[in-house]
């Protein structure tokens, strides 16, 4: 039976499909210790098919009571009882089904069982770090498969238990707590929903007593309306003051998403106007809680700024990013940037140097070959980037001019 429910999702039928979501908890609940490994046999022939690579072998299911924390023999029994059996099922996969829609459907089947698969976590973790390794993080391979893998995941450990994951598997589930921290500022608005919802089934106070709320930021047609009507200020008496460090740091990244979104869903919604409505939302905040902030907007450039790495060791695209956000963070956040205007100032000057260097008269491009042309001359991106630093750099000095700047920057503006 467990096999035949397994086979159903294989069938390309869609009706029959959310029958499969009905059989699984009998399943579970009949014989878990059983149907286990016929499912994590699957997710492992799932990830070989997928990856092509044989970093998960069969041999790896070492199977434990998660109840007792005793190793239990009996199951490996089971497990090579079933070894013929499941190989006999891989081939009929790889044969006759579309993997990356098993996988999907099995996922989905594995959300009607999450308490079970839940005591599973120890197996289940290591397999999504892994994919996130080897094919997520991988960004000449990211594609739109591997934005709905992560999906995938997320919403299934999204549907875990509150008691489970604050009592057992303290390290791992530590870890697990930094990836989905990781994910909110994700751009995705799924991505970062699911994300949300894996932080809530930590039953933080600071967080699932404004889950309204942060599920309301994170949606496109909602977040307008949530980020002005919610204000962030210490005089929101709807706040406590205990809830203040963890639930302002979900909100900076969820907000940093919408930051970095370059997409709207209408004519209205450009670039400029929404980065004016989130950058005014967190505008509320003290200034010490915008350090995380200013130190996500400055990620990309810890290098150049720590290690006096090379400014071309960061993509151009990062760079006009980053120097058109700084207009609206001048103008939305005022004096709270004065913390943190000596790094954004730096980066600015290190962005130009090149830029000008490069320049080359007119007259003299045509007597250059393609080669030397495209080293030392300014395509109309580089003009503008170059235009636009210089109007920040301007923009600073006039919004802030008793700001003392560093030697370093003022060396390099006199070289310039």
């Amino acid at each position: 039976v467990m096999h035949a429910s397994l086979g159903m999702l294989f069938v390309k039928y869609s009706r029959v499909w959310p029958l499969v979501n009905g059989i699984f908890p009998i399943l579970a609940k009949a014989d878990w210790e059983t149907f286990w490994p016929i499912i994590y046999m699957q997710l492992v022939n799932i990830r070989l098919k997928n990856t092509q690579k044989e970093s998960i072998r069969t041999n790896q299911i070492k199977v434990r009571n998660e109840d007792n924390g005793k190793e239990d023999t009996t199951q490996a029994t089971k497990s090579l009882d079933h070894e013929n059996d499941n190989e006999h099922l891989h081939n009929i996969i790889n044969n006759h089904t579309d993997f990356v829609k098993y996988e999907e459907l099995l996922f989905e089947a594995l959300q009607t069982i999450s308490n079970y698969v839940e005591r599973k976590c120890t197996f289940i973790f290591p397999m999504f770090e892994e994919f996130l390794q080897n094919e997520y993080d991988e960004l000449n391979t990211r594609g739109k498969e591997s934005t709905k893998k992560l999906i995938l995941y997320l919403k299934l450990f999204a549907t875990f238990s509150k008691k489970t994951t604050t009592t057992k598997h303290q390290p791992t589930m530590l870890k697990m707590y930094n990836i989905y921290i990781r994910f909110l500022s994700n751009t995705n608005e799924e991505i970062s929903l699911f994300a949300l919802r894996c932080l809530f089934t930590y039953g933080q106070d600071s967080l699932t007593s404004y889950k309204g709320e942060l599920e309301r930021i994170v949606g496109e047609k909602t977040f307008r309306e949530q980020m002005s009507s919610f204000t962030l200020s210490r005089s929101n008496e709807k706040i406590k003051e205990t809830a203040r460090p963890l639930l302002t740091s979900v909100i900076i990244r969820l907000s940093y998403g919408k930051l970095m979104t370059r997409k709207g869903k209408s004519g209205k919604d450009t670039i400029s106007s929404r980065r004016a409505t989130v950058l005014t939302f967190l505008s509320g905040l003290d200034i010490n809680e915008l350090k995380q902030l200013y130190e996500l907007l400055l990620q990309p450039f810890k290098g150049v700024l720590k290690n006096n790495n090379n400014i071309s060791t960061v993509h151009r695209t990062k760079q006009m990013g980053f120097v058109r956000m700084m207009e609206d963070v001048i103008e939305q956040l005022g004096t709270k940037v004065v913390s943190h205007l000596s790094d954004m100032s730096t980066i600015i000057v290190r962005i130009l140097q090149p830029l000008i260097t490069l320049d080359v008269p007119e007259e003299n491009l045509e007597e250059e070959n393609e080669i030397k042309e495209s080293n030392r001359t300014l395509s109309h991106e580089l003009r503008a980037l170059r235009s636009q630093s210089f109007k920040r750099l301007s923009e600073i000095f006039l919004n802030y001019p008793n700001f003392k700047h560093n030697n370093d920057f003022l060396s390099r503006l006199r070289k310039m």
